[in-house]
This record gives structure tokens, C-alpha cells and sequence, in this order.
């Protein structure tokens, strides 16, 4: 019992610390997950933030602030790349992922769903800066859906 206690701990360490989560890098087959995180590189939180990036160069310095990673080539003539920033939290326990896309008429509607802890979740005592960062497959111009996911811990 310990030891699977243990390595539970350990496996949500290591999924918090990575800022990454377990779900799938890909969504209907037309939304890649790029980057997504917990705390920004640069140190400096944001607030709230939805951008949608249509070349690589102003991709590529939006990341700068928020990870080490490279800047993967994207086509932009067939894709696009969204960031969702939630904006700086007083503690861990929070979460941003696109969850979902649907091609209405003239525009892409791109659904992103903040998890947030609720009561008697536990939770880091640090200040965070959850984000992600998309491809999507479209040139039609996207609208953004959110909804709130309050997580249940009791």
C-alpha cells in the first residue's frame, strides 16, 4: 500500500514538475500540443492571455518568455498556433488544455478548459503561471469557448 501510495506521489511529481499533463498530444487530428507549463522561464507572470500566432517569428519570441524549449517549424499557411495563459495563481493546482475544435461557419471555435482546485484539493504553496501552446490545423479565424473545470478533492 505504501509503495503504491509512493509511486502515485511520485508520478504526480514528475507530471507537475514537467507541466506537462497525460493527456493526449493530439486532439481530433487537428490540434498538436507544442509547450505547455506551470511556471514561465522568464520569471515575470502574466495575466490572463489568448493569442493566435499566424508566423513563425512571432511565435518564436512569445515562447522566449515562457520556456527554453525551441520553437517547432510550423506551415502557417495551413496552421495556426494558439497560446491559452491563465494568468499568474497564488498556488498550484491549476491547468489550462484546449479540449476541443468545431469548424463553424466562417470561423474555428476553440473550446479551453482551465482546471482549477477545489476544496480540500492540496495543493503547491508557490505562485504559477499555467499555459499552453498549440497547433491547429486551420486557417479560418478562431473564436475561443473557456469553461471551468473546478476539480474535486473531497
Amino acid at each position: 500500500m505504501k509503495a503504491t501510495i509512493a509511486l502515485a506521489l511520485t508520478l504526480e511529481a514528475s507530471m507537475m514538475f514537467s507541466g506537462c499533463d497525460a493527456e493526449a498530444d493530439t486532439l481530433a487530428g487537428n490540434v498538436e500540443v507544442l509547450h505547455q507549463g506551470t511556471y514561465i522561464n522568464s520569471g515575470v507572470y502574466t495575466s490572463k492571455t489568448l493569442r493566435v500566432f499566424e508566423d513563425q517569428e512571432s511565435y518564436k519570441a512569445a515562447l522566449l518568455s515562457y520556456t527554453n524549449d525551441d520553437a517547432q517549424l510550423i506551415d502557417f499557411t495551413t496552421h495556426k498556433v494558439v497560446l491559452v495563459d491563465i494568468g499568474q495563481k497564488n498556488t498550484g493546482g491549476y491547468s489550462v488544455n484546449v479540449t476541443d475544435t468545431e469548424s463553424e461557419e466562417g470561423y474555428l471555435k476553440v473550446t479551453a478548459v482551465t482546471s482549477v482546485p477545489g476544496k480540500g484539493c492540496m495543493v503547491t504553496s508557490a505562485l504559477t503561471n499555467p499555459y499552453v501552446f498549440v497547433s491547429i490545423n486551420t486557417t479560418q479565424d478562431i473564436l475561443f469557448t473557456e469553461t471551468l473545470k473546478i476539480e474535486d478533492c473531497e
